[in-house]
């Protein structure tokens, strides 16, 4: 339980038997003073990031997020005004979405994130399985993928993969990494930590 512009930032938490990363409830910002997410390194078992009932302007920005068996993000019902930008979130599960949100989210914003699971079914929104072209048709995440991350190893969770170098979009308020390295201005990389792929 939490209100206001609450800060999450900069933590690493690699607790692979663990069920939950992060788990919010009744965390309730508002229009222009809105929570904040952010640069977090997260690898456990289930449950990366759980937004689970009535969190309100959550703002989920450049966190790289790897579970072993279940769901990366996990919203549950009665959340609001969630913007979801420059993610990671990778599951091992083929069992699985990456982004799972039970009911509708009204005032969502979901792009440039990298919903990753071997899953038919990136996305659950709604009490419905989506293809990823059902869930950028719907309007959400038109500059996102669904690219293996091809983590170094699972503690320090570096993308080996090129094809995900650089597909972030710039945020005034957001300008370094968990490193403390400054973002790029104009492609930041997607996830906790900036990175470069040879």
């Amino acid at each position: 339980y939490c209100d206001g512009a609450n800060v999450i930032e900069d933590n690493r938490i690699y607790a692979p038997d663990m069920s939950y990363g992060l788990y919010l409830q009744y965390c309730q910002g508002t229009s222009g003073n809105e929570a904040t997410i952010a640069n977090n390194l997260i690898s456990v078992e289930d449950i990366g990031i759980a937004l689970y009932s009535s969190n309100y302007y959550q703002n989920v920005y450049y966190n790289t997020v790897k579970v072993r068996d279940q769901r990366p993000f996990y919203a549950y019902s009665g959340n609001q005004n969630l913007t979801i930008k420059n993610n990671i979130f990778s599951t091992e599960s083929s069992s699985y979405p990456a982004f799972y949100m039970y009911t509708a989210i009204s005032g969502l914003v979901s792009d440039y994130n990298d919903l990753h699971t071997s899953y038919t079914y990136p996305v659950l929104y709604s009490y419905s399985n989506n293809t990823f072209d059902q869930w950028q048709t719907a309007g959400y995440d038109s500059n996102s993928v669904t690219i293996d991350p091809v983590f170094n190893n699972d503690s320090t969770l570096v993308p080996l993969a090129l094809a995900l170098d650089n597909l972030g979009t710039p945020l005034t308020s957001i300008t370094d990494d968990i490193n403390d390295v400054t973002r790029s201005t104009s492609t930041p990389d997607l996830g906790a930590q900036e990175f470069s792929v040879s």
